[in-house]
C-alpha cells in the first residue's frame, strides 16, 4: 500500500485550516482501507552541550471515513486541518539550542 499526501501550498499560518488531498494506492494488499487519520505533530528538540532531548506534541487531529477496497486506487480530495497558535520553525538565527519542526503523519 502506498500513501501520497498533496499540499495546496508550501506554507500555513495559524488559525488557518490547511488544505491537502490523499492519494491511497491499495493495489497488492488484501486489506479494505476504512479510514485516514492525519496528525500535525509538533517535535522542540533540545540542545544542551553534547545532550539533545526531543518533546512531540499533537497539535491537532482529523479523521475521515473511506472505501479503499484491495487492488484500488483512490484519491480523496481536499481534507482540512486546522493549524493551532504555535511557534514558528525557525527561531532566528541566534537561538542554537531549541529547534522546531512540524510534520503531517497520515495513515
Amino acid at each position: 500500500m502506498q500513501i501520497c499526501v498533496v499540499f495546496s501550498r508550501k506554507g500555513f499560518v495559524s488559525g488557518e485550516h490547511g488544505a491537502f488531498k490523499v492519494k491511497i494506492n491499495n493495489e497488492g494488499t488484501r486489506r479494505r482501507v476504512k479510514k485516514i487519520k492525519a496528525e500535525l505533530i509538533q517535535r522542540v528538540s533540545y540542545h544542551v552541550r553534547s545532550h539533545r532531548t526531543q518533546v512531540d506534541t499533537v497539535l491537532a487531529k482529523e479523521e475521515r471515513e473511506v472505501s479503499c477496497h484491495q487492488w484500488e486506487r483512490k484519491t480523496f480530495k481536499t481534507i482540512f486541518i486546522r493549524i493551532p497558535s504555535c511557534l514558528p520553525s525557525r527561531l532566528g538565527s541566534g537561538c542554537r539550542i531549541i529547534n522546531v519542526f512540524y510534520n503531517l503523519k497520515v495513515s
